[in-house]
């Protein structure tokens, strides 16, 4: 894809700016930009990539987080059609970003395990920067820790159309509990 005109006097403008640069954040939906970015950083960039393993509870959280005026004790409806746009979607950024990143020092975090060990991935990321583990008050914990089941109103439905399309992934990680669907 041909480079934004004047994108490469930016990354250099950064440069100068920030000379001891340490990191920034990349957001995996704004990959396209950032790609240049990082071949530009190439030699020093280590990256700490953060991403979900179960898109159904992420999809879930974005529901719950961007829905006004949703009680988040009741269950949500929620709609197939979105669902599977976002599971595609996000399983698909996860394919790009594999030959996007096999250039560089990349640490994986997943973000359910992020949540139930805290400080063990916490160590791990600051042995990857090179920087002595400190203990640090952790600002990322789970909302929603209820069973999906008791989460989504229409689960039943959630989980029929999860069997019946056929996904590129491994899609029965997403249940909490073995599925209700007669297979038969």
């Amino acid at each position: 894809q041909p480079m934004e005109a004047g994108l490469w006097e930016r990354i250099d403008f950064l440069g100068q700016i920030f000379p001891q640069f340490d990191g920034f954040i990349l957001h995996r939906v704004f990959v396209n930009p950032w790609r240049y970015v990082l071949n530009a950083l190439a030699d020093n960039v280590r990256i700490v990539y953060l991403r979900r393993r179960n898109l159904l509870r992420q999809f879930c959280s974005h529901e719950l987080m961007f829905r006004p005026g949703v009680d988040r004790d009741e269950p949500i409806e929620l709609d197939l059609t979105r669902l599977k746009t976002h599971l595609l979607e996000w399983a698909a950024l996860d394919r790009m970003f594999v030959p996007i990143l096999a250039p560089y020092h990349v640490h994986e975090v997943v973000y359910e395990d992020l949540c139930d060990h805290y400080d063990k991935q916490i160590n791990g990321v600051q042995r990857f920067l090179g920087v002595d583990p400190v203990a640090l008050v952790p600002s990322t914990k789970r909302l929603e820790t209820r069973p999906l089941s008791e989460i989504i109103a229409n689960f039943r439905e959630v989980e029929e159309m999860l069997y019946a399309y056929r996904f590129p992934f491994r899609w029965d990680r997403f249940l909490d509990a073995p599925a209700t669907v007669d297979l038969a």
